[in-house]
C-alpha cells in the first residue's frame, strides 16, 4: 500500500487495480487506506469467504444461476469507506471475483474497465494486468529456499526465535513435498 500510495501521487490512470480487498488487516494499513480514498482505486479477490446465513458459498450459487457478466452489488450494508460486489467480468467464465471500491464510486465504469481487460484464455474472466502482476510476483521453489538460506545466514543465531515464526506459516509445503 505504501508504493500505491506514492505511485498514485505520482502516475495519473483511470483506475488502480490492488490485487486483493480493500480490508485492511494489518497494523499501520489504516493509514495508507485513508490516503488513498480519493484516488480510483479498487481491490479484486480471486477468492472470498462470503457465505450466506444457511452456509451456502454466495459466489457459487451466483455463478450456478447466471450465464453473462454481471455484478451483484451491494451484498451487504457497510460501515466502511468502501462496498463490496462480486462481478463475473467475462460470460464463458467459470470465475466470480470479490469486488470492493470506494463508497460514492462509478462502480459500474470500474467493472467495464476490468472486463475489457479480461478476454484473455489462459484465466478467462480475469483482468490480464493481474495475470502478469502475478507472474512477475512469483518465485520459484529454488529462488525460495535461497533466499530462506541467506535470511539464516544473516539472522545467525536469532534464526532459532524466526524459525517459530515461519512455522506458523509453511505448513503448505510439508504437504507439497509429499506429492
Amino acid at each position: 500500500l505504501d508504493f500505491l500510495c506514492r505511485f498514485s501521487t505520482s502516475v495519473s490512470a483511470d483506475l488502480f487495480v490492488l490485487d486483493g480487498s480493500l480490508e485492511t488487516s494489518f497494523v499501520g494499513e489504516e493509514s495508507f487506506m485513508q490516503a488513498l480514498t480519493e484516488k480510483p482505486i479498487v481491490g479484486l479477490s480471486k477468492t472470498s469467504r462470503l457465505f450466506t446465513n444457511d452456509g451456502q458459498d454466495v459466489a457459487g450459487l451466483l455463478i450456478a444461476k447466471r450465464s453473462e457478466s454481471w455484478l451483484y452489488h451491494p451484498l451487504w450494508e457497510s460501515k466502511d469507506v468502501f462496498e463490496t460486489a462480486l462481478v463475473k467480468l467475462h460470460p464463458k467464465s467459470k470465475y466470480v471475483f470479490r469486488f470492493d471500491c470506494w463508497k460514492n464510486s462509478d462502480l459500474e465504469k470500474y467493472v467495464g474497465l476490468l472486463a475489457e481487460q479480461s478476454n484473455d484464455p489462459v484465466f478467462l474472466g480475469y483482468p490480464y494486468g493481474l495475470i502478469v502482476a502475478d507472474q512477475l510476483a512469483r518465485i520459484s521453489n529454488e529462488e525460495r529456499e535461497f533466499l530462506v538460506m541467506k535470511c539464516k545466514a544473516e539472522a545467525g543465531e536469532s534464526w532459532s526465535l524466526i524459525e517459530k515464526s515461519v512455522r506458523s506459516l509453511d505448513a503448505h509445503s510439508v504437504l507439497d513435498a509429499i506429492r
